[in-house]
């Protein structure tokens, strides 16, 4: 009977140390991918001669049979800026068995690419005669093929800026306007001086009549100085319904096509009926045009400069249902945008558990924005920087440890830095490693969940957060 015991011991504990010798670490990487990071490469080379790990490419990353927690712990993707989507299920599936989960880089998941056509193609991109494009190119493209269509609706040839409204939220900031030479005659140019962020200052013109039923693009001509890269096309309706699209201004004249897609609404005192979700504006029913600088536009304090000519209107055909590239989201750290923190970046440790790091990035760096769930998450800060956020210090580096929901017992990680020397440096290397040992430890888990008990009490106590 005590040997039937001991052998069952034996087997039970050969399994169990099984389970832990092949839950090594995976590297995705994929050099056909589109990036221009320079992580990966520095990583894998720096990394290797570290600790062991098996390189997964797109391919292997989408197939369940190769990315699964029976053979890895945890993955590590060192540009998590360009991901497959087919990837996506995949990499779910492994965080929802508890695996865990290591990235570096830029903006996490913002660029999901699907591979059609022999070519990896950005997810939401459409097929439009041969070439994959994004929706607005895509519009653009069909506008210019029937730039013939267009008529005038404004010309600048015998124009009156005195019939013109000036539009200022502050009287020391002047604003003129001049008849000089466009792309064919005379065109305007608009200056702006001591020009003052969220300020708004725009020229103001009737076109009442101008506009036919149907139309749906605008056409125009325009160019910036050195100072003005932007400048705002605002529309006002019959109904006195606000629209704005934002223009990229280039320092030579270039020809624009704006479309119903291409505006946002502005809510206005008194409008309440526009707006809503797949509401457009009404290019055939335009009142007013409006042109100029505003906070919505990437327009700083000083002096601004910029030239229109040429304002016409047609009725095209915008294309549709064209074959999409496959979409979807990926959003595991936070469901948030993070935001660039401004360079220099001054960078220290503040986990305990781990070595210190001191560094300073002149390279892009990412806030880490991560948020305690008291019913499921405990967010660690790992590395923080020298710039503050509503009173705290902006995060490089964060850990996000789930012990309860549907990603139990999987801990996410997130680098904000993207340069790649930082990630190929010994000081990160030795920090990794023991990161890796860190995040092994059970205690962690049990740990996060003693510590959101606590903050559940003090939330049932004072409110949340």
């Amino acid at each position: 009977m005590k040997k039937t015991n001991h052998c069952f011991i034996s087997a039970f504990l050969i399994i169990i140390c099984a389970g832990l010798c092949h839950a090594k670490i995976a590297v995705f990487y994929d050099a056909s991918l589109p990036t221009n990071s320079k992580i990966p490469q520095s990583f894998l080379s720096s990394f290797g001669e570290q600790i062991e790990f098996d390189v997964l490419d797109s391919k292997k990353i989408s197939d369940a049979n190769e990315l699964n927690t029976k053979q890895y712990s945890c993955l590590i993707v060192p540009d998590s800026s360009v991901f497959p989507v087919s990837g996506s299920d995949t990499l779910s599936n492994f965080i929802k068995a508890g695996g865990d989960l290591i990235l570096f880089g830029g903006a996490a998941f913002a660029n999901l690419y699907d591979y059609r056509d022999c070519n990896w193609v950005r997810q939401k991109y459409k097929k439009y005669q041969g070439q994959w494009l994004d929706e607005k190119e895509i519009r653009n493209k069909a506008a210019f093929e029937n730039v013939s269509k267009a008529r005038d609706v404004l010309t600048f040839e015998d124009v009156n800026f005195n019939d013109w409204q000036q539009i200022s939220r502050f009287d020391w900031i002047k604003m003129n306007a001049f008849s000089e030479q466009g792309t064919c005659g005379n065109g305007g140019r608009f200056e702006i001086t001591n020009f003052n962020i969220g300020s708004w200052n725009l020229w103001q013109v009737d076109v009442d009549k101008k506009f036919k039923k149907g139309d749906n693009c605008i056409y125009f001509s325009a160019k910036g100085d050195a100072n003005t890269p932007q400048i705002v096309f605002q529309i006002t309706e019959k109904d006195k319904s606000r629209w704005m699209a934002v223009i990229d201004l280039k320092r030579e004249w270039t020809q624009y096509a704006v479309t119903p897609f291409d505006f946002k609404y502005l809510p206005s005192e008194g409008i309440y009926k526009r707006g809503g979700e797949g509401d457009k504006i009404n290019i055939g029913n335009i009142d007013q045009i409006l042109i100029g600088l505003s906070a919505f536009s990437n327009a700083g304090k000083g002096d601004h400069t910029f030239w229109v000519d040429e304002i016409k209107a047609a009725k095209i055909n915008l294309p549709s249902n064209l074959p999409t590239a496959q979409s979807c989201s990926i959003k595991y750290f936070a469901d948030y945008v993070p935001y660039h923190l401004q360079t220099p970046v001054k960078i220290d440790s503040c986990c305990e558990k781990l070595p210190k790091l001191n560094t300073i990035s002149n390279k892009d760096v990412y806030a880490v924005d991560g948020f305690t769930m008291p019913e499921k998450s405990q967010f660690v800060p790992m590395l923080v920087t020298d710039q503050i956020n509503f009173g705290t210090q902006s995060c490089a580096a964060g850990m996000l440890i789930n012990y309860n929901g549907e990603y139990e017992n999987s801990i996410w990680v997130y680098f904000g830095i993207t340069d790649a020397n930082f990630y190929c440096s010994n000081e990160f290397n030795e920090y990794l490693k023991s990161l890796l040992a860190y995040m092994k430890e059970p205690r962690l888990i049990v740990s996060a969940a003693k510590a959101n008990e606590q903050q559940k009490k003090i939330d049932k106590k004072y409110g949340p957060f």
